[in-house]
């Protein structure tokens, strides 16, 4: 196990794109030095949808419906909208109807198999 041959022979480095130091890669895709280079990479370029200070304005609200009342469409249950995306009451709720999905989806691909191989 541990890293691949190749990268344990050769000890091929690079140059991390976060704090330009130097480094041993263990994987032809590594880009940084450290989790932490990578994690301060991602934060500095992904911003989120929502600007800092406006996190609750009225504005921010308005346009993505939070604080509406709306049903869960797993199991009808009416809650109120606190998140952006937010599409189930909580989250055992949202964690089944993904499981649901997902075996319905695969049911569907065995149905689909059967027929191209009768």
């Amino acid at each position: 196990m541990g890293w691949p041959r190749k990268y344990r022979e050769r000890k091929i480095t690079a140059i991390c794109e976060e704090c330009n130091e130097k480094f041993v890669k263990k994987q032809d895709t590594h880009k940084y030095c450290s989790p932490e280079c990578s994690s301060n990479k991602w934060k500095r370029l992904y911003k989120s949808v929502v600007p800092k200070g406006e996190m609750y304005s009225d504005a921010v609200k308005k346009k993505w419906g939070l604080g509406k009342q709306i049903n869960c469409p797993h199991c009808s249950k009416s809650f109120e909208k606190k998140h952006m995306t937010q599409k189930y009451c909580d989250v055992e709720c949202r964690k089944e109807a993904t499981f649901n999905a997902q075996l319905l989806k695969a049911e569907q691909k065995r149905e689909e198999d059967k027929k191209y191989v009768e």
